[in-house]
């Protein structure tokens, strides 16, 4: 089939088909994902284990070492590297892109179970998985008092249970942490002088309040044709239970946590703390799912602030009156200080205004030489057409918009017009030896089109392979690739 004679004898089937590529390419630049750079995808597993107020050596010692003995057999790790801190300890095993991340998950918990027994008193080890090793937030939200003497890291709790569930509903955010704040933790302040005197050690104190703060089931009795379960409920609800508590019997009595200790409701120790404009502060990032539009989540974001603010923030403030024994209500200020999409739509701005400046300045060269309206009209239309139909095989690759594709797209302008002018300037010599304009198109594009075809298979030659680069590179440079290729 001769196709530059078909296109020349349709044009109206060739125009139909120009629109519904720009139809297409309007749709998907609804669905398609905007963000300011490609994903680049590091596979990690992160094991966290937490041992309350041991030191960092004991924590390597007793866990992390006996962790990493068993986990470095795992195949398909690029790189291991392990963390202890005061009070917990964390491993992080990084995998090579192509691998199976659900099977790598499935041999770190097999062999987190080979791990000889943990001491008494450790957490269940947890495992999370990372899909990407540079992920950032998209949106830092800020939460402030008005009296600078108010404790407001006390105030952690108070943004977990109310501002972090109203954010996380958002349809696109993974996640949203909080920082600055302390949880509420008990003290319980023991007097050594008490305790020998009644002759009580204290792994006997620490022993009984960890075996009275248990829930434990009793099983199920026969209630005719009922079976009822029995639950035993120890866990401790306020601190007097906690008092009341029997340690042992000396002298014919008990001995409570009362006659031997100060039992208090505080905040843990700081370890850090977060300020804005000066003043203490709790900072809540919001970090999106992968492939999400960052646009349109920071418009939902945007949205529940403003919710927050007239309806969350006035309860949080007479919750804090409560809680804090307070004579007035705290006055809370609550704001985003961090918006991702600014930089985005600066940098996309710049890539646009570039590929539009390079448009319009391809058609005045155009017009300056070929002296006639209607072929710079062509090669301006031919402009829109392939860019905006480009979207529709980005949105079907699953890629995004961002700084790196917009830059393949204003590259690919250029060879665009270079390929329309070669075509045009044919077609315009033969118009000048006298030839039918229709004669002179089909002459014209005949002799030049094998050379057109030529040229951008060996541009496509070039970039194609970059398409099939799994490593980092291969995912950062994937969407210029694909940008230009189609």
């Amino acid at each position: 089939m001769n196709y530059i004679n078909f296109a020349i004898q349709n044009p109206v089937k060739v125009t139909v088909a120009v629109m519904l590529t720009l139809l297409a390419g309007m749709l998907a630049l609804n669905w398609i994902p905007v963000q300011l750079t490609p994903n680049v995808d590091q596979p990690i597993i992160t094991i966290a284990t937490n041992w309350t107020g041991r030191s960092p050596d004991e924590i390597e010692r007793e866990i992390i070492e006996e962790q990493e003995d068993k986990l470095k057999s795992i195949s398909g790790i690029r790189k291991m590297s392990a963390t202890a801190f005061e009070g917990s300890g964390s491993i992080s095993l990084e995998f090579n892109v192509a691998a199976n991340m659900d099977e790598a998950v499935r041999d770190v918990s097999d062999k987190l179970r080979e791990v000889p027994d943990y001491p008494a008193d450790v957490d269940e080890p947890v495992i999370t998985v990372a899909a990407s090793s540079a992920e950032t937030p998209i949106a830092w939200t800020v939460l402030t008092c008005e009296d600078p003497t108010f404790e407001v890291a006390g105030l952690r709790d108070l943004a977990a249970d109310y501002i972090k569930p109203h954010l996380e509903r958002i349809g696109g955010l993974s996640e949203v942490k909080v920082y600055g704040g302390r949880e509420r933790q008990v003290h319980i302040q023991v007097h050594p002088q008490r305790l020998a005197q009644r002759g009580i050690t204290y792994t006997e104190l620490r022993d009984k309040l960890r075996d009275a703060n248990v829930n434990m089931s009793a099983g199920s009795l026969a209630d005719g044709h009922r079976d009822v379960r029995v639950r035993a409920v120890g866990r401790y609800d306020d601190l007097e239970q906690i008092r009341q508590t029997i340690i042992a019997y000396r002298g014919g009595g008990p001995v409570r946590v009362a006659d031997v200790a100060k039992v208090t409701l505080t905040l843990e120790k700081k370890r850090g703390f977060v300020r804005s404009k000066g003043r203490p502060a709790l900072a809540l990032p919001a970090y999106r799912e992968a492939g999400s539009n960052v646009m349109q989540v920071m418009e939902q974001i945007k949205g529940r602030i403003r919710e927050i603010q007239t309806d969350i923030i006035p309860r949080m403030e007479i919750q804090a009156k409560k809680q804090f024994d307070l004579k007035e209500k705290p006055k809370f200020h609550y704001e985003q200080v961090y918006d991702e999409t600014i930089y985005i739509e600066d940098a996309i701005d710049l890539v646009q205004n570039n590929i539009w400046i390079g448009g319009i300045l391809a058609a005045i060269v155009l017009l300056i030489f070929l002296r006639s309206l209607t072929p710079t009209i062509i090669v301006a239309l031919a402009i829109p057409v392939s860019v905006v139909g480009t979207f529709v095989a980005m949105t079907a690759a699953g890629r995004s918009i961002n700084v790196v594709s917009l830059a393949g797209l204003a590259f690919a302008v250029g060879m665009v017009v270079d390929a329309a002018i070669v075509v045009l300037e044919n077609i315009d010599r033969h118009l000048n030896e006298g030839k039918a304009p229709f004669n002179a198109a089909l002459d014209g594009t005949r002799e030049v089109w094998g050379a057109i075809l030529a040229s951008t298979l060996t541009t496509i030659a070039v970039f194609v392979p970059v398409l099939f680069l799994a490593e980092e590179a291969g995912q950062l440079f994937r969407d210029i690739s694909l940008a230009i290729c189609a």
